[in-house]
């Protein structure tokens, strides 16, 4: 049984590797905007599939599974 893979990603650099169509939120997550002040937050199980909002939750990290 092989497991779902994980989507790991580094704050500093982009990953030359192209992101993936759609992810899953494995818990939640969220954080404040420190421009805006708005705050963003996503449920465990959320599935995205928007490019950018993919990059965003990438970029900083999110704890997401890849949905093949």
């Amino acid at each position: 049984m092989n497991p779902r893979p994980k989507l790991v990603a580094a704050h500093s650099a982009p990953s030359p590797v192209a992101l993936p169509a759609r992810v899953r939120v494995q818990h939640r997550y969220g954080y404040i905007d420190e421009e805006t002040g708005r705050s963003r937050m996503w449920e465990a199980g959320d599935m995205i599939v928007d490019a950018g909002e993919i990059a965003l939750l990438v970029g900083r990290g999110a704890p997401l599974d890849v949905i093949e």
